[in-house]
């Protein structure tokens, strides 16, 4: 279960940013200068251990944040039940609809490794979004990117078994690495198997059913030994992993 729950702001205090923050963010690309420059004063940067809570489900948004570098994982809870929802990564913002609509933010959010959150109340937000037409398309273009992998994810949940998913997500990670063959679990696997939909139990077997298919377990990390075999039996899609999966779904047709 997660360890910290308490208030963000309670542990870490502002400190304001300069314009030069903006320049590495794609939400920010080709927005006026001196209009950040202008609204930079009213925002706030906070460097975030891991494992702190920075944002609480249930309670008011009152501002976007924004992760500068980092990981934080998104999760609910219902009585006494926990479920992860996905990984947030540099550049991602959130939540959006809490500041949009005026509710209260539906997940919480916590930092799995340190990280850098940049902290955007929403009365400057809210100016930027008025001024900045280029903005408005960076945010729609962001948001949009963001449902696509969550209607994706949720393919997966309803079409592929527990050991298809773990394998899709193994090749889906590894494609990220230089070596294309290395994956080094970048969260507890505990957060994996939940954000999965599993139990860890289920995925120690799932880890255990797929060395036939290819992979070979190494603690945290897991080489891919097979690919065209694991491949094989993922049957990957483009429709669920998205315009990478034309790549592997070739090689499958060249292989098989």
């Amino acid at each position: 279960m997660l360890a910290n729950r308490h208030c963000l702001f309670r542990y870490f205090s502002k400190m304001h940013c300069g314009s030069e923050i903006f320049q590495d963010v794609e939400l920010f690309a080709g927005v006026e200068a001196t209009l950040l420059a202008a609204l930079s004063s009213q925002f706030f940067v906070l460097d975030v251990p891991r494992r702190v809570v920075i944002l609480k489900q249930n309670q008011p948004v009152d501002a976007l944040r924004v992760l500068l570098n980092g990981k934080a994982m998104a999760f609910c809870e219902h009585g006494l039940r926990f479920a992860a929802m996905g990984l947030f990564n540099a550049g991602d913002g959130f939540w959006w609809d809490g500041l949009i609509g005026g509710g209260v933010a539906s997940i919480s959010v916590q930092t799995v490794e340190d990280s850098r959150l940049l902290i955007m109340p929403s009365s400057p937000l809210k100016d930027l979004i008025h001024s900045s037409n280029r903005f408005c398309e960076n945010v729609m273009r962001q948001q949009a990117s963001f449902a696509e992998r969550q209607l994706r994810a949720m393919k997966g949940l309803k079409l592929r078994s527990a050991s298809e998913r773990l394998a899709a997500w193994l090749l889906e990670n590894a494609h990220k690495t230089n070596s294309k063959d290395r994956v080094d679990l970048p969260i507890e696997k505990q957060l994996l198997a939940s954000e999965l939909a599993m139990t860890p139990e289920n995925l120690a077997r799932s880890l255990g059913n797929l060395v036939p298919h290819g992979i070979k377990l190494d603690g945290k990390r897991i080489w891919i030994t097979n690919r065209a075999a694991l491949e094989k039996f993922v049957q990957p899609t483009a429709s669920i992993e998205g315009r990478p999966a034309e790549h592997f779904a070739s090689q499958i047709c060249e292989n098989f």
